[in-house]
């Protein structure tokens, strides 16, 4: 059973009255089937991210639950979709920002020597970076990275980490660290392949700001290395 209506609202009417914490995780862990078949319409990438966003946001809307209006099944599975939305929509966004961005850069065009050696160095910086990640699992994933980003594919970056998480079995946040964390590594050490262009700061932007502290060659640095990358915090 996906989702037990009747004793799941037996919980809540019993967490309502005691406010026993250890019943709000049993209505919690009783619901994670049903976030599970939501989030399952989305696109692989999110999913993880929107399963945990379903479960926090279990406790802000039994405050606001009742039972006199709607059963507790159609209720969360409104919730959960809503805040699925709501995560999609926050993620769209920045990823058409992203891809704006990153239109900037011309496909970058090594040779067969030029590749070997740039991938050899990636593969070495890599297993310094993530030494937690085994070795050979690492490297097969850095190559893929790597010919992600010498390719030049429009919206490479979503399709990348959705396979590193598909291919690998790596969690969302370690395929976004490892793509975006090669990308920023590669933009550095071969800054001189990148074919770019440097816009002056937008004026309700903070980037006048970051331009006029750090100067215009540094500025021109950052914004080459971390255009159209975003990170969330935790």
């Amino acid at each position: 059973m996906i989702f037990d209506n009747e004793y799941i609202t037996r919980l809540v009417k019993r967490w309502k009255e005691t406010d026993d914490i250890r019943v709000l995780e049993e209505i919690v862990n009783k619901s994670k089937p049903l976030a599970r078949v939501i989030v399952c319409r989305y696109p692989i990438e999110y999913r993880e991210d929107m399963f945990q966003e379903c479960l926090a946001r279990i406790a802000y809307a039994l405050e606001h639950y009742n039972p006199q209006i709607s059963n507790l099944h159609p209720y969360f599975t409104s919730v959960f979709v809503n805040r699925c939305n709501t995560y999609i929509g926050k993620e769209s966004r920045q990823q058409r920002l992203s891809e704006i961005l990153e239109d900037m850069y011309s496909p970058t065009i090594f040779t067969l020597h030029q590749k070997e050696e740039f991938l050899h160095d990636l593969l070495e910086r890599n297993r310094v970076r993530f030494p937690s990640i085994p070795a050979d699992k690492l490297d097969d994933a850095s190559c893929y990275v790597f010919d992600c980003i010498v390719n030049g594919i429009r919206g490479k970056s979503r399709g990348a980490i959705a396979s590193l998480m598909r291919i690998y079995g790596f969690k969302r946040p370690v395929a976004l660290v490892l793509y975006h964390s090669s990308l920023v590594y590669m933009r550095q050490r071969y800054e001189n392949f990148v074919s770019y262009e440097v816009e002056e700061p937008k004026e309700f932007t903070l980037l006048p700001e970051l331009k006029g502290l750090l100067g215009d060659e540094a500025y021109r640095r950052i914004f080459i290395l971390f255009s159209g990358l975003h990170f969330r915090i935790p």
